[in-house]
């Protein structure tokens, strides 16, 4: 029992922290009267439940409705009466003749489904996300991290970084697709009681229904690793930033690169403690003007010709200014392996897209909001990689806000930038301590809201705040995390899984040309995985970066 308890928490974990990853002001909505905020946190997902059936494979007649419902609606009306037969059991299964044409039926069991016109009647349904709200969803979702590292990628790449760019942004656009045909597939297997029993969620799910254990356990691994990693990225970018703010104040003048990663998680700390994390989740929606801040910014700074961070690099070798453009270089080949890695991270938002797509009013527009979002994105990424790379060139650093100068613009976009991971650091946690605080209560049988399960769950954060601070402490670089994370992460997440489980769960179904491209996609998956980590472990960074990231600070820093 407690072995299938943790499995329950396990998937529960990986679906509730999809979805605070995701979200915005229009997926943080209040729970319904009855429902706990922990309850309604751990049952998140659940918030837009599709309960569908498929026309009978019996010949008959059935009918398709996609109704969305919150947990406790989706629980009061499974209390509807059942029909019983003639001999006062349960009837499991009808005939096709005893079917109502009007009604839905599990295709499974054959069971008749509840009456789902009470629940549309519900007074405090929560509205669902129109078009270009989730447009809004997604752009928050996957503009962030990579967006600092782009003019770094064409340092190491030189102008093919573009190229590199657009195609996986081709890549990523079309097996974020998939995911939505995925999710339109029924499965023979029950993955959970109640509403939805049959209805495939998240990647939890799809791993399960095309891989069996294996899949689900896999992605777990995966999802918990790269969530990690994105928490350790933050402390990183945290700590730089509050570098250039803060190394020419007298107190800080004796810090060097560790003390300030170190200052930056102990600024994480106490909303990591947070027992309820809404507050943050709504306050994440605020990577989006972040993100166009910095982009913007940039720009601006580019147009008038600030004079670049004296700290880091000087005219001629660097400009400031896209209309006087730094030296820059065709192409370069050595670091191909992190470049990948750096760029692909801009496109790791696969693990929330089946969130977002169950969170829509019109989910028929899931392709076209895809695309809309993939273009919005794109236009930003590449132009943040034009721009910065002619400002700054073969000096730009690892994140293009240390190269900002002193101007009072650059600071504004520095410290909106540094407000950014405070909200974020915890949400990305917030699976493993979900995880680990379930794993507690299962295997000590601890009550919740006790103050020996308080205590455990302070305990388990501040812990996964040091593993956190001592991982970037052995790894220091922003560009090695970050192209680790692309490679191993991002191409797993986003490109081989999506497409190995259309191929494992619509074979039969495709054509050879659809066939031939999702087996090269796996295969491409596979591979720049394993040469992006291998690449940028042992050689892909060379002299150059390792200067970067593992050499004491100049001048105090």
């Amino acid at each position: 029992a407690v072995g299938g308890s943790f499995q329950e928490a396990i998937s529960r974990s990986i679906e509730v922290s999809s979805l605070l990853l995701g979200r915005s002001p229009w997926m943080a909505q209040s729970p319904p009267v009855g429902v706990s905020s922990r309850d309604a946190h751990e049952s998140a997902r659940s918030r837009s439940i599709s309960v569908q059936s498929s026309a009978m494979r019996e010949g008959s007649e059935g009918s398709n409705r996609s109704v969305q419902l919150e947990e406790g609606e989706a629980s009061e009306a499974f209390l509807r009466p059942v029909r019983v037969s003639s001999t006062g059991v349960k009837s499991s299964r009808r005939s096709s003749q005893e079917r109502d044409a009007s009604r839905d039926y599990d295709p499974v069991t054959g069971e008749e489904l509840p009456d789902l016109d009470a629940a549309d009647k519900y007074e405090d349904q929560p509205p669902l996300s129109t078009f270009w709200q989730s447009v809004f969803n997604s752009t928050n979702l996957l503009m962030g991290v990579g967006l600092l590292s782009l003019p770094y990628a064409c340092r190491l790449a030189g102008w093919s970084a573009i190229l590199i760019l657009v195609v996986l942004a081709a890549i990523t656009n079309y097996t974020a697709k998939l995911l939505g045909e995925i999710m339109e597939y029924q499965p023979s297997v029950k993955l959970r009681d109640g509403p939805g029993a049959y209805t495939i969620y998240g990647f939890a799910d799809m791993g399960f229904v095309a891989f069996g254990d294996f899949g689900r356990y896999f992605m777990f691994v995966v999802f918990i690793v790269e969530t990690f990693g994105y928490a350790c990225v933050y402390i990183i970018i945290e700590g730089e930033n509050l570098r250039t703010q803060l190394m020419h104040f007298d107190a800080f003048s004796g810090f060097h690169k560790t003390d300030y990663l170190i200052l930056s998680t102990c600024v994480f700390l106490p909303p990591m403690w947070l027992p309820n994390l809404s507050v943050l989740s709504y306050m994440s929606a605020f990577g989006v003007f972040s993100s166009l801040t910095l982009f913007l910014g940039v720009i601006f700074e580019g147009a008038v010709g600030t004079k670049p961070n004296a700290d880091y690099c000087t005219p001629p070798q660097c400009t400031g200014s896209w209309l006087n453009p730094s030296p820059t270089t065709l192409y370069k080949l050595g670091d191909l392996p992190i470049v990948i890695g750096l760029v692909m991270v801009g496109f790791a938002g696969h693990a929330v897209f089946p969130t977002i797509k169950n969170d829509m009013e019109q989910k028929g527009q899931y392709k076209r909001m895809v695309d809309v979002t993939y273009v919005l994105v794109l236009f930003a990424y590449i132009g943040m990689a034009v721009c910065g790379y002619l400002m700054f060139g073969d000096h730009a650093e690892e994140e293009v806000t240390v190269n900002l100068g002193k101007t009072l613009i650059s600071h504004v976009i520095v410290w909106i930038v540094l407000s950014n991971p405070v909200c974020k650091y915890p949400l990305d946690m917030a699976p493993i301590a979900f995880g680990l605080e379930s794993f507690v209560q299962i295997t000590f049988k601890i009550p919740y809201n006790t103050w020996v399960f308080t205590s455990v769950s302070l305990l388990i954060r501040t812990l996964l705040v040091a593993v956190s601070l001592a991982a970037v402490l052995a790894i220091p670089s922003f560009a090695v995390m970050v192209a680790l994370l692309g490679s191993l992460g991002s191409f797993t997440i986003s490109v081989t899984f999506p497409c190995a489980c259309y191929l494992k769960l619509f074979w039969s179904d495709l054509s050879l040309f659809v066939k031939v491209v999702n087996v090269v996609l796996v295969i491409l998956g596979v591979f720049g995985a394993g040469v992006g980590v291998y690449g940028t472990i042992v050689g892909g960074a060379t002299e150059d970066l390792l200067h970067l990231s593992l050499l004491p600070p100049l001048h105090g820093r």
